[in-house]
């Protein structure tokens, strides 16, 4: 028999042949190749017919991670009976998580590391995308995981209980999770993760710092949204403060990149005027420089430089929300200098100033 023995990226999937127990490694059209054409069964992989142009054609509808029944732990065996979920394992390790019961599920968490040592990658591809019901479940510093692990858990009503996790390293996971959410309310008002205040702060932090360009378009009061304002600021600052100087002290290179980028001339206009060019030495209000022409500085580096555009989104989004430090306030001074004397030259060479 074969059968899905785990999901390894997008339309990558293990199989494994119960004869020898060995795995083999196939893309989607090697799959649909072996079930479709060849009409080899494997367990895991259903189809259905269509009709498309009016000829009725057989494709596979769902691919779902597996298991040899003789692998089968009582532990497994009871998580379906009593709890509401098909766990599938290989080699220790969760590769596949399924609800049988969505009442029974809802009703109490589930601890991973109670059912394997780490956590596979797209472990949650078994569940259906918007489950009807939060299924809450429990990590820990006894279950390994990563980022491909927990891809697109936010979309199978799952909420994550991540105040046992001690690890430095998972609860960076954690937070890179984070910046995926789509609206800050599934930190704040309906949270996807349960965690302590403090750590739920760190969570807000990395979405409004590093996540989607909606936390930009949402109101955001700092104040409002954690629990201690100054640890905060304490820690997007401690978080992003090496890669933030690091952007400031670039040898910022202004080329055509190909973007539209008529940001970058209106910057250029704006600088050739020599009064703009002298807020850097005197202007005391560090917040008036921002919001002066000097905030152009942005998106000015993101169309006509090769610079990281996320890092600098980051520092943009860092220096608009939080109180930055007195570090920061003078590397984004400094970058507003690299900026300008590399743009100036490029203007002049470009025709855009006389």
């Amino acid at each position: 028999m074969l059968y899905v023995s785990r999901i390894i990226g997008r339309r990558r999937y293990g199989i494994i042949d119960t004869d020898d127990d060995v795995e083999t490694f196939v893309n989607y059209e090697e799959l649909s190749e072996c079930v479709l054409d060849m009409h080899i069964p494997i367990k895991g992989v259903s189809t259905q017919f269509i009709v498309s142009h009016g000829v009725q054609k057989e494709v596979i509808q769902t691919v779902r991670v597996a298991q040899d029944q003789r692998s089968t732990t009582a532990n497994q065996a009871k998580a379906n009976m009593l709890r509401g979920y098909d766990i599938k394992t290989l080699n220790h390790a969760i590769v596949g998580i399924g609800i049988t019961n969505s009442e029974i599920a809802r009703s109490m968490p589930l601890r991973l590391s109670n059912y394997g040592v780490a956590l596979g990658d797209y472990a949650f591809s078994n569940m259906d995308f918007h489950n009807d019901g939060r299924y809450v479940f429990v990590l820990d510093d006894k279950l390994d995981f990563n980022n491909k692990s927990l891809k697109d858990w936010m979309n199978y009503g799952i909420v994550l209980d991540t105040r046992d996790i001690t690890s430095k390293r998972l609860f960076n996971v954690i937070c890179r999770e984070a910046t995926k959410f789509r609206r800050l309310i599934e930190l704040t008002v309906n949270p996807r993760i349960i965690d302590t205040p403090q750590r739920m702060d760190c969570y807000i932090v990395y979405y409004i710092i590093g996540g989607s360009p909606n936390s930009q378009s949402e109101v955001i009061s700092l104040p409002k949204l954690v629990s201690n304002v100054a640890r905060a600021n304490e820690f997007a600052a401690k978080t992003f403060r090496s890669e933030f100087k690091a952007l400031c002290r670039a040898n910022i290179v202004f080329q055509d990149t190909g973007r539209w980028m008529q940001t970058c001339k209106n910057f250029a206009l704006w600088l050739d005027k020599r009064e703009n060019r002298r807020l850097l030495s005197t202007i005391d209000d560090f917040y008036v420089l921002l919001h002066s022409g000097y905030g152009q500085v942005f998106q000015t580096l993101i169309e006509g430089t090769l610079c990281n555009s996320s890092v600098i989104n980051r520092f943009n989004r860092y220096l608009t929300y939080f109180e930055p430090t007195e570090e920061l306030k003078q590397a984004f001074i400094q970058l507003c200098k690299n900026t300008t004397d590399s743009l100036l030259p490029f203007a002049y060479s470009n025709g855009w100033l006389k």
